[in-house]
């Protein structure tokens, strides 16, 4: 039956469309960035505060008075953080961005890192969404705005640092 063949084309169809959408996360809290350097923390309050940690109020603060040469934002030292706080997440080194593809099916944001040598500089920031040709970001130097790369000059930018933040 052409009827059937043509419902089961488009079911199919949607199926495939909805399995590479992604939501955008819909930050609401908005963390600046207290200069110079801890912008990494200040996305991570901003991220904490999405999903709801109480572990997280405060960090950016926090990282200013432990830490004042700004030395300690690595992502080893960033994952000691989280581990100590108790809260679950993922990390990528490797730049893969099926783990910032996964974030977005489930309309999670997540950290991530930039190159010294990107325009933005050596910098953090948050992830919010990814489509086949963007990837989306809240940069706390620049209030609640969103910025775009497309994915090759992401892919060349990016230092390959996400770290996943799971919801409470």
């Amino acid at each position: 039956d052409t009827s059937e063949a043509s419902m089961m084309r488009a079911l199919l169809v949607l199926l495939m469309f909805a399995a590479s959408a992604s939501a955008d996360c819909k930050i609401r809290v908005h963390v600046a960035n207290i200069n110079p350097g801890c912008c990494a923390w200040a996305s991570l309050e901003t991220i904490g505060r999405h999903l709801g940690y109480d572990e997280t109020q405060g960090l950016a603060e926090w990282y200013v008075k432990q830490a004042p040469d700004y030395g300690q934002a690595s992502p080893d030292y960033i994952e000691t953080q989280l581990r100590e706080f108790g809260i679950e997440h993922e990390t990528c080194k490797t730049g893969d961005l099926e783990v910032l593809r996964r974030a977005a099916r489930r309309g999670l944001p997540a950290l991530i890192g930039f190159k010294s040598s990107s325009s933005l500089g050596a910098h953090a920031c948050v992830f919010k969404h990814i489509d086949d040709r963007h990837v989306y970001f809240h940069d706390c130097n620049h209030g609640a705005d969103t910025f775009q790369f497309d994915i090759e000059d992401f892919k060349e930018q990016s230092s390959g640092w996400f770290v996943v933040i799971e919801p409470k």
